[in-house]
């Protein structure tokens, strides 16, 4: 049960004027400089969702300013797609800006997966092209005004509803830039999630609407496989991204359809001129209207997603643990955010890598270090992994990482179930224990 004082907002002469029109139910998330709430039309009673930025704090944060949020605002106001999330209102004022945005009662799409094949619901090829579908219909509309979403991730596509046949929803826009022609490049930079970025943005060069694409084919493996096609720490998956080193052997690519890996291929395309754009994509045999993809149910998709979704969380909840109030003061530039964090993804706002890289403070790297080795752990943990010559380099990292090491070796209990997992490979790939020093494997 919440606290009076953990529902707050902040008290403003547009805080006054939103409580005026609309009544706050319940948090739906709360981040460092944002917070988004559910609340009732106090004239119509319908739902609305509102997200409420403190002004002061976002422009203490590292790469932002009060014009980011006038830009977010203008195109959000812009743009109207049955597969957006529409933005009805805003009051804003020099403290505090509120966006009123129509409720989504579903939550994001990992989640909802999840949830759905926990009820009975068949979650198949079939399904994962309906929603990919979708969001490029929204991606196509968006690039035909110029503008470049960047931050296309699980936590930013939510389904409208409960109903199984609810429709996709994008969100997310804060980081969305607006080209002035379509020739137009955007400046070089890392913005978005590293696991979701694409190589012109990895590799600091200037870059344009494929970049969402690129990211559209992240997403698709993860909604085909359970995982993300590259893993570990930050700077493996930056190498990986340029090389355009993924893997679809294995389970459950084995079962999966050969147009599904041929779309997924033309979008994990590192020259962004060979890469589909979205026209390109909706006329693709996987996502063509006439065509209906296997409807058999992807049970061992769901069981990755499900445990994608657990670190999620888990990640999310220590992200909003140290950026409490109590731990960080100000000014908000040092708060905690998912750019490093495993699992290229949060279930917490605020967690987008908006600008050049900031270094750790001191406060907060003992944490990320903890944080950085989960994804780690997950590749010892993957089976899967262990058996993939594509992946065998990724595991070679994580097995001679030194600062790993000593982070296993304080939790024995954690250490000693790895290698009951690794064991058995022992004999089949020597090679990968060559780096464990004073680590006994017999």
């Amino acid at each position: 049960m919440r606290s009076q004082q953990d529902w707050r907002i902040i008290d403003t002469e547009e805080t006054a004027l939103l409580s005026h029109h609309y009544q706050i139910a319940d948090i739906i998330e709360k981040g460092p400089i944002c917070t988004v709430y559910r609340a009732i039309h106090r004239n119509t009673s319908k739902t609305y969702t509102i997200k409420s930025i403190d002004v002061r704090k976002y422009n203490l944060a590292a790469g932002l300013s009060e014009k980011d949020i006038h830009k977010e605002v203008e195109i959000c106001a812009s743009l109207t797609h049955p597969f957006l999330c529409q933005l009805r209102d805003v009051i804003e004022g020099p403290n505090v800006v509120h966006m009123i945005f129509d409720y989504v009662e579903g939550s994001d799409i990992c989640f909802e997966v999840v949830k759905r094949a926990g009820s009975g619901f068949v979650y198949s090829e079939a399904v994962a092209s309906h929603y990919i579908r979708q969001l490029i219909e929204a991606l196509q509309y968006m690039h035909s005004k110029n503008i470049v979403h960047r931050d296309i991730r699980p936590h930013n596509l939510l389904l409208s509803s409960k109903d199984n046949n609810a429709s996709l929803k994008l969100r997310g826009s804060s980081i969305a830039i607006r080209l002035d022609t379509p020739d137009q490049k955007c400046p070089p930079g890392r913005v978005g999630i590293p696991h979701f970025m694409a190589p012109e943005v990895v590799a600091n060069q200037d870059y344009d609407f494929q970049a969402d694409m690129w990211s559209v084919g992240v997403l698709m493996y993860l909604l085909l496989s359970g995982k993300l096609p590259f893993t570990g720490s930050k700077e493996h998956v930056y190498e990986c991204i340029t090389e355009g080193k993924y893997s679809l052997h294995g389970s459950p690519w084995c079962y999966l359809s050969d147009a599904a890996k041929d779309l997924l291929t033309r979008l994990l395309t590192v020259d962004p001129k060979a890469r589909f754009t979205a026209e390109q994509c909706l006329k693709h045999i996987w996502l063509a209207d006439k065509t209906v993809p296997s409807r058999k149910h992807l049970n061992e998709t769901v069981e990755n997603i499900r445990q994608y979704n657990q670190r999620r969380k888990l990640k999310s909840n220590i992200i909003a643990t140290v950026n409490n109030a109590r731990w960080n003061k100000f000014p908000v530039y040092s708060f905690l955010s998912a750019d490093s964090m495993p699992g290229g993804d949060a279930c917490d706002s605020d967690c987008t890598q908006r600008g050049p890289e900031v270094s750790t403070s001191e406060d907060m790297v003992g944490v990320e270090s903890v944080l950085s080795s989960l994804d780690q752990m997950a590749v010892l943990f993957d089976r899967s992994l262990v058996m993939d010559a594509a992946t065998d380099d990724e595991l070679q990292k994580a097995l001679n990482d030194r600062e790993f090491h000593e982070i296993l070796l304080t939790n024995e209990t954690l250490f000693e179930h790895i290698f009951s997992l690794l064991l058995p490979y022992k004999e089949i790939e020597p090679k990968l224990f060559g780096g464990w020093g004073r680590m006994d494997l017999e």
